[in-house]
């Protein structure tokens, strides 16, 4: 790629990515030499996405020309100049001016040079320097910048470059998954790919059983495909919110192996992929009552009469109620719920999980089987913390009072 291609993609200047380059001495790149290969691009990547006090170290590097441990004077004139006259709309004669605000930030109106620590003790004391390098900056904010006027576009126009802008965008979506990438997530790479298979799986096992030997309707063979995944799913549920065990797995050498700090977006993941399944499960059982003769469906939806089920035909009833039960939970753990000042709602809400799982054993033949593991753990995990939170030296903490310091401390 260009050295001008890449500073598209970092959205800063090939001067501030030459500069890095030869700084940190990434490539063999001269001045007239303008193409990098992919392991470079990958770091200046990372690079651009690194902490502050890495972004600092690399300002000053790329400020400390002669790589002597200095930034002296003219090395910052030299730099920020350069920077500034390849700034479009910058106003050239401007550019003096900015260049002495900087050397007084920077306090070199005074003193010739200075070294890292010193430099870094300003920039983190600076508000300014320390929002450009947030962003990465390679000019101060204070810039005055003269802007075009926008051309103004008819719908045509505006459709054609929405197209282009989408095809643009997608590109750099695919640029994103690499190997590098996907080498540095592998435990997240391995738990994915074993999840879809484990789901894969259990879904052609239901179909095989319930085609070739139970000769089932196509309604009964969707609803237990939507059940045997609710088995899995909802004791996985489970297990990627027991916190006493994730914390005690933290401090052994298996995190490194499993994919621990991803366990709230998978449980998040997971309950959407419940509703989902809840939704596929019931209109197939639905429709299927529909066209199976004997009873009416309103008999077989709300009633124990059919005997469907395995405790005295309880299953149509308690499905119906796992339905109003999920459908709470899921509206009142929407992220304008929990976000938007009624995280009371979210909490108590939430804690229908209780009788959910209660009905849920109730209701299917097999659950108990998938849970009895994930409920057990959660059942010694909320015993651990009710006894602890009444032991004598771990008991809980009140706030007797509060005084506000300084600075709101």
């Amino acid at each position: 790629m260009s050295i001008e291609e890449i500073a598209q993609i970092l959205n800063t200047q090939p001067f501030i990515v030459s500069r890095l380059i030869r700084a940190l001495s990434l490539s063999s790149v001269n001045e007239d030499e303008t193409w990098l290969n992919i392991s470079v691009v990958q770091k200046l990547i990372r690079i651009f996405n690194s902490t502050i006090d890495v972004r600092c170290l690399l300002l000053f590097k790329m400020l400390d020309a002669n790589n002597d441990h200095y930034v002296s004077r003219g090395e910052l004139s030299r730099f920020y100049t350069s920077c500034l006259e390849t700034i479009k709309y910058v106003e050239t004669s401007r550019v003096p001016s900015v260049i002495e605000i900087l050397l007084k930030r920077y306090h070199l109106n005074k003193k010739r040079r200075i070294r890292f620590d010193e430099f870094y003790s300003i920039v983190m004391n600076d508000e300014i320097l320390l929002e450009s390098l947030a962003i990465f900056t390679d000019f101060p904010t204070w810039v005055s910048i003269v802007k075009p006027s926008p051309v103004r576009q008819n719908i045509i126009q505006r459709y054609f470059m929405g197209c282009c802008q989408q095809d643009y965008n997608n590109e750099e979506l695919t640029r994103k998954i690499t190997f590098d990438r996907l080498k540095d997530n592998v435990p997240r790479v391995i738990a994915v790919l074993l999840y879809i298979l484990v789901n894969i799986a259990l879904m052609l096992y239901v179909i095989i059983y319930r085609v070739v030997v139970t000769k089932a309707n196509v309604f009964v063979v969707f609803a237990r495909i939507g059940g045997m995944l609710l088995n899995l799913n909802c004791s996985l549920i489970i297990v990627v919110m027991l916190r006493r065990s994730i914390f005690l797995i933290r401090a052994t050498p298996l995190h490194r192996f499993l994919p621990i700090d991803d366990h709230i977006d998978f449980h998040k993941f997971l309950g959407r992929f419940i509703g989902a399944l809840s939704i596929l499960h019931t209109l197939a059982h639905a429709i299927n009552f529909g066209i199976t003769k004997g009873y009416s469906w309103p008999v077989f939806m709300f009633t124990t009469r059919p005997n469907v089920g395995w405790i005295g035909g309880f299953a149509p009833l308690s499905g119906v109620i796992l339905c109003i039960i999920l459908l709470v939970m899921i509206i009142c753990s929407m992220h304008w719920i929990r976000r938007g000042g009624h995280f009371q709602v979210f909490y108590w809400t939430h804690l229908l999980y209780i009788p959910f799982f209660a009905f849920l054993i109730f209701h299917a033949t097999n659950f108990w089987k998938w849970a009895i593991g994930p409920l057990t753990l959660l059942f010694l995990e909320k015993l651990y913390s009710f006894c602890t939170r009444y032991w004598a030296n771990r008991g809980r903490t009140y706030l007797l009072s509060a005084t506000i310091e300084q600075s709101n401390v």
